[in-house]
């Protein structure tokens, strides 16, 4: 630690260790509390949520490799036109796209 750390820290619980008088709100804050609804129960089996993840990483891959020109690929590499960094690069972008989709379809659910 440096010298700009221990100031710091001294300084922190110094903040720390003063206290604050309490601002009463005259009940304002239990108030508003009781009438939030009630918070929703999680789901119970998470079964029922990773489905629709799979599914749509295993169609999100399937129309990445549709999309993906595998002809040309396969000529590229018979041919040695194609770098093995342009072929790790692309699929890299493949298991982005397949990952992106798949996120974007938990948040959905």
């Amino acid at each position: 630690m440096h010298k700009h750390d221990d100031d710091f820290d001294t300084w922190l619980s110094q903040q720390l260790s003063e206290a604050e008088p309490y601002l009463d709100d005259a009940g304002f804050t239990a108030g508003v509390m009781a009438k939030l609804p009630a918070q929703p129960l999680l789901q119970t089996s998470t079964q029922h949520s990773r489905w629709p993840v799979a599914i749509a990483a295993v169609l999100s891959t399937l129309l990445v490799l549709w999309l993906f020109p595998v002809t040309y690929v396969v000529e590229s590499l018979l041919y040695a036109n194609v770098s093995i960094l342009t072929l790790v690069g692309i699929g890299a972008i493949a298991a982005i796209s397949a990952s992106a989709a798949a996120i974007f379809a938990d948040q959905r659910v």
